[in-house]
Formats: structure tokens, sequence, C-alpha cells
């Protein structure tokens, strides 16, 4: 065995491709060691270098495939999440959907216009369902200029609640226009079904696609990493 200062001039030389200087330096460094055990020597130190380097790399690719199992589990994780994700909000707009069907177009009648606040007016309707006349008082206030009394306009109604008439802009409202529109009065049911359907779109269907696209990317990763193992 030689000592790590005498391995390292030999390694060296190897390096170089100068194997028979290697083999002079051991039998000049070492008394009594001929050719043929420096020649043993040098194989001892290149198989030793071997070992090394094979070890170092199966470290590597050993990391490289905890890594690539691991990002295969992550994953198969954000695919579930984001596809259950998903899943809610199909059920959800197809709730909503239901519930838009059931609203029914109808002529009422504007037959006042009540002041409200900031030069706006809550329109009076009068309309017609099933044989029966009702009255009823918007619950979003629209400008002056807008609506005239004996105007005639087109309200939805559910069929199942005929005394609440909605005027278009209820129907067709954001949750933008929702949270910046003046309140007048209590949230109607029409504008809850819309936040919740700007609801699901922010924090349900984009969430839900982003982790499905994220799972794609992460899946394609581990397996370049598994491929880099191999």
């Amino acid at each position: 065995m030689t000592d790590d200062s005498h391995k390292i001039i030999v390694q060296e030389y190897l390096q170089k491709g100068q194997r028979q200087e290697a083999i002079n330096y051991l039998m000049q460094t070492y008394e009594g060691v001929d050719s043929v055990e420096a020649e043993k020597l040098i194989q001892n130190i290149e198989s030793s270098e071997s070992s090394a380097t094979s070890i170092s790399s199966s470290s590597g690719q050993g990391c490289a495939g905890c890594f690539g199992v691991l990002f295969k589990l992550t994953s198969v994780l954000f695919m579930f999440i984001g596809l259950s994700l998903l899943v809610v909000a199909g059920s959800v707009y197809y709730i909503i959907k239901q519930e838009k069907l059931e609203l029914v177009k109808v002529e009422a009648v504007v037959v006042d216009l009540q002041e409200s606040r900031n030069y706006l007016v809550l329109p009076v309707l009068e309309y017609e369902w099933d044989a029966v006349l009702y009255t009823d008082t918007t619950e979003i206030a629209v400008d002056k200029l807008e609506f005239e009394v004996g105007q005639q306009i087109e309200v939805s109604i559910n069929p199942h609640y005929p005394e609440s008439a909605h005027l278009k802009r209820e129907t067709d409202q954001s949750l933008y226009d929702l949270i910046y529109q003046p309140k007048v009065k209590d949230i109607t049911d029409i504008q809850i079904i819309q936040i919740f359907y700007d609801l699901v779109t922010y924090l349900v269907i984009l969430p839900g696609m982003f982790l499905v696209l994220l799972s794609v990317a992460l899946w394609w990763i581990s397996n370049r990493m598994m491929r880099g193992k191999k």
C-alpha cells in the first residue's frame, strides 16, 4: 500500500499516460519493490479510483431517482386535487345553470320611480303572471334617466316565487359589478347566484386548471429524472 502523497503522484503519472514512469517511481520509492509488484500497486490504485467514481455516480443517480419518485407522487396528488376542483366546478355550474333556466321573461310596466340616493331611483314594476297582477320594487338602483313612468320593460321572474322581478342587468351582473354597485337593499337571490358563479370561476376552476397543468409538468420532469437515472 502507498501513502496518500505517493498515491497522488502515481495518479498524476497515470492521468498523463505515463504508466512506466509510475512503475519506476514506485520501485525507487519503496525498497524491494520490483516491476511486477509496482504494477500490482498501480492496479490497486486504479481499482480504488474506479470504485470511488462508481459510488459517486450511483449516489447522484440515486438522488435523481428519489427526486423523480417524489415528483411523480406530487404530480399525482396535484392531478387529483385539480380534477376534484374541476368536478366540483362543473357540478356548481350545472346547478347555477338549472337555477337560471327556471327564470322566465315577462313584460312589466314602470308605475313609479322611488328616490334612492346619489341621484338614483328604484323602479316600481307592475306585471302579470298566471292571471295574477304583481307589484314589486326592484332591489337595485338605476339612473333617473334610464326609466320613466309608463315605460314597458322586460324582466325575469321565478315562476315558483313570482313576487320578485329582476331587471336584465341584475341577471347579467358580474362579481365586480356587485362589489362596486351602490347598495340599496339586501342582496337578491339572483345576485347570490352570480356571486357563486364568479367565485367558482376564480377560486375553483382557475386553481384546478393550474394544478392539472402543474401536475403534467411535474410528471414530465420526473420521467426525465428517471430516464437520467438509467
